[in-house]
């Protein structure tokens, strides 16, 4: 009985070849603990092999699929508010235009009852040379088709092929040279205001009647040529500056020469006076022309290419 119980006592404490207690919990012998067994070979299959760390960090495949619906849906969106708020701008700039132009009737009224010519400083004497009316439409710039814009009758003053008396002969100092020749030109008008025409015509009279207002507006010294120094295109910039850029190959460089082509201006009426001005659209005094440009105001003139002939390389 009592070797019965030994073997019984001696079976609690049985322990497995790799350490480990019948029971499975490591074991706590401090000798076995501290015994150092000698490294065995480990046989490795195809699977094991194919194991990464990294696969642990792969989210389900639940989440891959939710953080694509919720990327599509942010994606459009962005997209909805940012049409929504492409034609709230536009809505805008066609109320504001609107807004304008229920104005072009009387407007309109106003320029045709007046006379413009253009005259030059230190070159040619007011009146000058009278302007024709212009009423071909206007040219519009709208990637819209122009939906929602007002429909009107244009009318416009202008001067085709200005004489040479206006302006004086271009003389390019190139290459090098720094525009050094300008015009001043002088706008005059001779304004009659309805009520004085009808009383003109009531009474058989000719030309200005009373209360016709003569007034003058000046520009800004406008240069009659323009020198721009860029980097000429390459490979082979000397043979490129003149053929492609229309330019002359100077140090490395490129010297585009423009010259003047075109010069529109903006003008408006005083009801106090009847006098009329040029119309400034913003602070900078020089801002009554006619073509918007980003970040430059409203220009006033417009230059175009001067192809310059091919010079000899030195």
């Amino acid at each position: 009985g009592g070797g019965g119980g030994g073997g019984g006592g001696g079976g609690g404490n049985r322990h497995d070849p790799d350490g480990f207690s019948a029971r499975g919990h490591p074991l706590m012998d401090g000798r076995r603990k501290n015994r150092r067994r000698g490294w065995q070979p480990q046989a490795y299959t195809e699977e094991s092999l194919r194991y990464s760390a990294a696969e642990e960090d792969q989210p389900p495949g639940w989440v891959t699929c939710f953080m694509v619906v919720v990327s599509v849906a942010l994606l459009g969106t962005s997209a909805y508010f940012w049409s929504e708020s492409m034609g709230g701008e536009r809505e805008k700039a066609v109320s504001e235009y609107t807004h304008m132009m229920s104005n072009w009737t009387k407007h309109r009224l106003e320029m045709a009852h007046t006379n413009f010519s253009v005259s030059a400083v230190n070159r040619v004497s007011p009146p000058g040379i009278y302007m024709d009316q212009d009423i071909r439409p206007d040219v519009y710039r709208d990637e819209e088709a122009n939906a929602g814009l007002p429909d009107y009758d244009p009318l416009r003053y202008r001067l085709d092929g200005a004489t040479g008396s206006l302006f004086p002969t271009v003389n390019y100092t190139m290459p090098g040279g720094h525009p050094n020749e300008y015009a001043t030109i002088t706008l005059n008008a001779l304004y009659t205001p309805p009520s004085a025409a009808a009383a003109a015509a009531g009474d058989g009279s000719a030309g200005a009647g009373a209360g016709a207002v003569v007034s003058s507006m000046t520009t800004q010294p406008i240069p009659l040529w323009t020198r721009q120094v860029v980097h000429a295109a390459t490979p082979a910039p000397a043979q490129k500056c003149p053929g492609q850029q229309h330019g002359v190959y100077i140090n490395g460089m490129c010297e585009v020469y423009h010259r003047l082509s075109t010069i529109c201006v903006q003008v408006e009426l005083d009801p106090t006076d009847n006098s009329w001005s040029l119309y400034t659209r913003t602070s900078n005094p020089a801002s009554y022309g006619c073509d918007m440009k980003v970040n430059r105001g409203y220009i006033g003139v417009i230059w175009e290419l001067y192809g310059i002939p091919a010079l000899p390389l030195p």
